[in-house]
């Protein structure tokens, strides 16, 4: 685990569907509750420091389709 990496998905209403600050541990479908999540485009953001000690942030969509 590390205190320089964070993964977290958000429903597009905003609910924390996952989270993990693991860079090995990857959102597999699921909400919190364990429920795999109904097919719909989510969002994504890590935020990581590099080598260098820099910080970088990203974000994207992940589209769920059963």
């Amino acid at each position: 685990m590390s205190e320089h990496y964070y993964l977290s998905v958000y429903s597009r209403f905003g609910e924390l569907l996952f989270e993990t600050n693991n860079y090995e541990t990857g959102w597999d479908g699921r909400s919190k509750g364990g429920n795999l999540v109904p097919s719909d485009s989510y969002v994504w953001i890590i935020k990581f420091k590099d080598l260098k000690g820099n910080f970088h942030q990203d974000s994207g969509f992940i589209n769920v389709i059963y």
